[in-house]
């Protein structure tokens, strides 16, 4: 006898509607850095496309009730490297004399 059940509809609808509120995110963040969608899920390392990314990444998390491994499905990466990404925003945060990240995420918080 198997326990495994199917996701509902009401379940896959919800899983849905966050991953559309993710996409939202992810288009907001590139308007505010001038960068596209495909950059920011892209495999660059340039540091204004890295930091769009990484902070997308942050913002999906904190907004949204999706896993890092659907996160991670998103912008087609490892789970990993969403933990990382939350991770980096969160030490920067942190730190008092940086205040250009706390300034630019609140002001994205206010768009998204």
């Amino acid at each position: 006898m198997s326990y495994w059940t199917a996701p509902s509809r009401k379940m896959n609808k919800l899983l849905y509607n966050e991953q559309k509120h993710a996409n939202q995110i992810i288009n907001d963040v590139c308007d505010f850095y001038g960068l596209t969608p495909i950059q920011v899920k892209g495999k660059s390392r340039l540091r204004t496309i890295v930091k769009g990314r990484f902070i997308s990444m942050y913002l999906i998390r904190k907004r949204t009730d999706l896993t890092f491994t659907e996160i991670a499905r998103i912008f087609h990466k490892d789970h990993t490297s969403i933990i990382h990404a939350c991770q980096t925003i969160e030490e920067v945060l942190s730190l008092k004399f940086d205040n250009d990240y706390q300034d630019e995420i609140k002001k994205l918080s206010k768009i998204i």
